[in-house]
């Protein structure tokens, strides 16, 4: 943040791009009266605005858009500059998270400052002032595609304070918490973060914070399912870790193996923080965490399918079958570059099929066997492609809930395992 300055109005308001190209040639053209000069900072998978607000209109920048839109309607001036893309979808968004590392700011406030401003909310607030860090917003992760905009305001003339310093950053690429951790979590939430061990390793999860509801079921339910089962469980809910129905702190899968973990709000919440998650391995090259995909269609492919799948693809998608029910996967066309190396290109499943978790070649006969997966079985496939790519159309897939009057033994037509005892019960028409 630069110096205090009395009577300065700055936002800063993190963005996550896909093309930083457009950026390092850019031209800006103002359609407005007075002319403004936004100062940037362009780093390696981000960029920062800080600008002194004026009056303006419209800012062009390459082939994006940013319009303003009023932020916080009680307070004249402050806009928020939002990124929008014309055209193909090229803009990635994560979670933001936010924290203060300093605070010294005017005590008490009065209606023309000074202060600092954070939209999304801190705990139901948007405006903080006071002199030390036990008066800045609580650190937070923010909601997955939430814009985060902090502001900082000071009146006409000012004392002697050093306002304050903030981190605001992508998320911990390898942690997964409830959207707006440590505060409470909204109501309807459904979604999931996968997981890929580096080559020859295994996923280590350790939950550190455990605050959810104590049913699965009813109005407030809300409940953390976990792929690869821990002892033969999936579903988790409960107050705290010490609950009988909250996950083990830590837990360690099969080598090779996808870990996907999703959370699930059907409706309205009670008041709870949420949980913290964190995903190691024995590497120090643990591929990020990708968001998946919670599926409703049936058919999935890569992307551009029919047409060449374009690089740098990261991308997973999950199925969670009806209770009781077998979700079924069978791919219908496969053509990955083949042999493949440790950054892709690659189709991977969990649970494996046949021991088997990646898959790559130029036929359908390198294609994962169609399966039959087990009941309650959260199914995930991935698709990973690397820097750069060779000509090749990727693939396509049924991901479907198993036909409701077959009955095959789990992971059929791969070999059963041990420990199974299912029943199917057929009443006929009458």
């Amino acid at each position: 943040m630069e110096d205090q300055n009395s009577g300065e109005i700055a936002c800063l308001t993190q963005m996550h791009l896909q093309q930083q190209q457009l950026f390092q040639q850019m031209n800006l053209l103002l359609f407005a009266s007075q002319s403004l000069v936004p100062r940037m900072v362009i780093g390696a998978s981000r960029q920062s605005f800080l600008i002194p607000l004026q009056h303006y209109h419209h800012l062009l920048l390459g082939q994006f858009y940013l319009q303003p839109q009023f932020l916080l309607p009680t307070i004249p001036g402050i806009i928020q500059l939002m990124l929008i893309n014309a055209g193909s979808n090229t803009c990635i968004w994560q979670n933001v998270s936010v924290e203060f590392t300093s605070f010294d700011i005017h005590t008490p406030a009065v209606a023309s400052g000074d202060w600092v401003a954070l939209s999304p909310p801190v705990n139901s607030r948007t405006k903080f002032w006071g002199n030390s860090l036990s008066y800045a917003p609580a650190a937070t992760t923010f909601a997955v595609d939430q814009i985060v905009t902090v502001c900082f305001k000071t009146r006409p003339v000012v004392d002697s304070h050093t306002g304050f310093e903030a981190n605001i950053v992508d998320a911990n690429e390898n942690i997964f918490t409830s959207p707006n951790f440590p505060n409470n979590f909204p109501g309807n939430v459904d979604e999931c973060r996968v997981t890929t061990p580096s080559d020859g390793n295994a996923v280590t999860l350790t939950f550190t914070d455990f605050d959810i509801h104590n049913t699965a079921t009813g109005t407030y339910a809300n409940w953390v399912t976990i792929s690869p089962s821990i002892n033969g469980r999936s579903k988790f809910w409960g107050n705290s870790l010490s609950d009988s129905n909250a996950p083990p702190a830590t837990a360690t899968f099969p080598t090779n193996e996808l870990v996907t973990v999703c959370f699930t709000v059907p409706g309205a919440t009670d008041g709870h923080r949420g949980f913290k998650a964190e995903f190691s391995d024995s590497s120090s090259t643990l591929p990020s965490l990708v968001v998946g995909t919670v599926l409703s269609a049936t058919t999935i492919s890569s992307p551009n399918y029919p047409g060449d799948y374009p690089a740098d693809a990261d991308q997973c998608w999950v199925k969670t079958p009806a209770s009781g029910k077998n979700v079924s996967v069978e791919f219908t066309s496969f053509d990955i570059h083949t042999p493949a190396v440790a950054s892709g290109d690659w189709v991977a499943l969990s649970p494996p099929v046949n021991s088997r978790t990646k898959f790559w070649g130029n036929s359908l006969s390198y294609a994962p066997a169609a399966t039959t997966f087990a009941v309650d079985q959260i199914v995930t496939v991935c698709f990973k492609t690397r820097p750069v790519v060779d000509s090749h159309t990727g693939f396509e897939a049924n991901i479907v809930d198993a036909n409701e009057n077959i009955f095959t033994s789990p992971n059929f037509p791969n070999n059963f395992p041990g420990n199974v005892d299912e029943c199917r019960v057929q009443t006929p028409s009458d």
